[in-house]
């Protein structure tokens, strides 16, 4: 429909001249947090996490006048890949907000109760280091080959990092 072409995501206006690269910045830290945006995302994907990077920081990258303290991932939900995510959040304070180990990330039968008892479609993770948390899908409207195969790529601090497209931002929000 006409109205979600005039919007990119979150029911957030596309804005005129937004500034993508606000996202190669610490600057959504709190005065005195020690790891910021750039910090968390360079570290998932300097440890080789196969990731892509959704939700208000992707609109963000894309130039949507918004803020957020959350970092949405759809990651692939294999266990080698889970656990290079697990070693590159656990050394900046990450841990799991439900009263879980952080490992606990990485066993599949964990995940499946969670979003069968729980009704969870993310693994939320916070640290004492900073007020970012970082929200892992554990299952997406979209596939995430596609979500790969049609990413934005952005550098930050000379670092890769995958965005969702908007078309996936978009479908995402239906």
């Amino acid at each position: 429909p006409a109205r979600l072409r005039s919007r990119l995501c979150c029911d957030c206006p596309v804005p005129r001249g937004g500034d993508p690269s606000v996202v190669d910045s610490d600057s959504m830290n709190q005065a005195g947090s020690q790891v910021g945006l750039r910090t968390v995302l360079t570290a998932l994907a300097r440890a080789e996490v196969d990731f892509v990077v959704c939700g208000g920081v992707a609109c963000i990258a894309h130039g949507v006048a918004r803020t957020t303290a959350d970092v949405d991932c759809c990651v692939r939900l294999e266990d080698s890949n889970l656990r290079r995510l697990i070693g590159s959040l656990k050394p900046l304070g990450f841990r799991l907000r439900a009263p879980e180990p952080i490992d606990a990330l990485a066993d599949a039968t964990r995940r499946s109760a969670w979003i069968a008892e729980k009704g969870a479609t993310v693994a939320t993770l916070v640290s004492e280091q900073t007020p970012i948390q970082v929200d892992v899908f554990l299952r997406y409207p979209i596939a995430f080959e596609e979500l790969v195969r049609d990413a934005t790529r952005i550098d930050i601090a000379g670092v890769p990092i995958r965005i969702s497209s908007k078309p996936h931002l978009i479908q995402a929000k239906r």
